[in-house]
């Protein structure tokens, strides 16, 4: 969603060519500062103030990393979501720079985990796109969605955090986004070309042949169900389209078998958990051997493939 040109004005309206003290002592990290202006209540309105960016200093103290001085300001102000003149939240800030530890203060004291409906990239998005798997996790923790698209109908573009995890080539990220529920049959609508055209729509399937991905991808989409069988715009299943030889190998013959029994019942019930259920499988009664494999415990987490 574009911002409007009169929440444009309103928030150019609010914004200061000069720093203020707050903003200031947020950029340096400087805690005891913080602490010392926000002591004297004469000064305490000006902490939600903005810069000429439209930066409130708990947007540039998150931005910093400077764990502290949010904790301070949290005490001192209700704009968590409030954002820049980007569309930044302080929360997408804070995982744009990987500053995990602001992130989860942010998330704590109620920060929205989607950042601005103004923004066409969600902090989830972001976190994919950047590969920092500690970012995923506490936002996956405090509920972001797991499916968002990221579209413009201009473009053409779409993709979701799954989708960029993928094409970045993030694969302990692209697992535990499975792991924690996300859809493996979302697709992409391609991207956009000097004409507007968009390509043809395809499934994770057909995106991991066409980025020439490894392997691991197109396993990972087949032990969490991924539809083998959906072709693209042009009438194409994945394996009919050019990649590594061993990826259509390897999906060819899932296709012409069928799917385990076993592997079908645990899809059916991981299925029937839901996503908050899916985060305490390991505590359900059972077999230790059997919630391990509903948990898919034979996963890893390479850091590079």
């Amino acid at each position: 969603m574009d911002i409007t040109m009169a929440q444009i004005r309103n928030l150019a309206a609010s914004c200061h060519d000069e720093p203020t003290e707050f903003h200031m002592a947020a950029c340096d990290g400087d805690a005891d500062k913080i602490s010392h202006l926000l002591s004297d209540e004469s000064a305490t309105h000006c902490v939600n103030q903005r810069n000429w960016l439209g930066c409130t200093p708990l947007r540039l103290a998150a931005s910093g990393g400077h764990a502290k001085c949010v904790m301070l300001l949290l005490n001192s102000t209700n704009d968590l979501d409030e954002v820049d003149v980007k569309a930044q939240t302080s929360l997408s800030m804070a995982i744009r720079n990987s500053h995990t530890d602001c992130a989860r203060l942010l998330l704590q004291a109620g920060a929205n985990p989607e950042g601005s409906s103004h923004s066409l990239c969600s902090p989830l998005y972001q976190a994919a796109v950047l590969g920092t798997l500690d970012s995923i996790k506490v936002l996956v923790e405090f509920g972001a969605y797991l499916n968002g698209n990221i579209y413009h109908a201009d473009e053409g573009l779409s993709s979701t955090p799954l989708y960029i995890a993928m094409a970045y080539g993030r694969l302990d990220c692209f697992q535990f986004l499975l792991l924690s529920g996300a859809d493996p049959d979302m697709q992409d609508h391609g991207s956009a070309v000097p004409s507007r055209k968009v390509y043809s729509v395809k499934t994770l399937y057909h995106a991991a042949m066409s980025h020439k991905t490894t392997i691991h991808y197109h396993e990972q989409l087949y032990e969490f169900g991924a539809n083998l069988y959906v072709t693209d715009d042009n009438g194409r299943k994945a394996w009919e389209i050019d990649g590594k030889q061993e990826s259509i190998t390897y999906l060819k013959d899932r296709a012409s078998n069928p799917r385990s029994l076993l592997s079908t019942c645990r899809l059916t019930i991981r299925q029937s958990l839901g996503r908050k259920g899916l985060r305490s499988i390991m505590k359900l009664p059972g077999p230790p051997i059997l919630l391990q494999y509903l948990n898919h415990a034979t996963l890893t987490f390479p850091s590079e493939v």
